[in-house]
């Protein structure tokens, strides 16, 4: 159990002490510091160019999801992590490369063509083509 919870019989509470608060945000502070500033969406990029976009680098969350479940061949993550890829791609102007990331994915499932996820990805892929 992670720290700061406590069980009872029939519930689950949070240690909202002042020490765990504490322990909390300086565990916040070190993840939000970690990543550089340029992969936070801001007003600065808003007005940016899409060719300029074009070459900032796909933040590394995104990038180590993919090859995480790659790696654990987990298929439903491995979709996940390529549309949320495909979807950056397409939103700075390169649908192609958006495509060639989330098909071959997509096209691994044989089965649950009504699940959201399976849904989402082939209208995903549809967008993809019409732009």
């Amino acid at each position: 159990m992670p720290p700061g919870m406590t069980t009872s019989e029939n519930s689950r509470s949070i240690d909202w002490s002042p020490a765990n608060i504490s322990g909390a945000r300086a565990a916040l502070t070190a993840v939000t510091t970690r990543y550089p500033s340029s992969f936070k969406h801001s007003a600065a990029t808003a007005g940016t160019s899409s060719s300029s976009l074009t070459t900032r680098m796909v933040p590394p969350s995104r990038a180590d999801a993919l090859s995480t479940a790659q790696a654990q061949k987990a298929k439903l993550w491995e979709l996940r992590a390529a549309m949320s890829l495909a979807c950056l791609r397409r939103d700075h102007g390169r649908p192609t490369e958006g495509r060639k990331l989330l098909a071959p994915v997509y096209g691994w499932f044989t089965e649950g063509f009504d699940t959201p996820d399976l849904k989402q990805a082939k209208a995903l892929l549809q967008s993809l083509d019409i732009t």
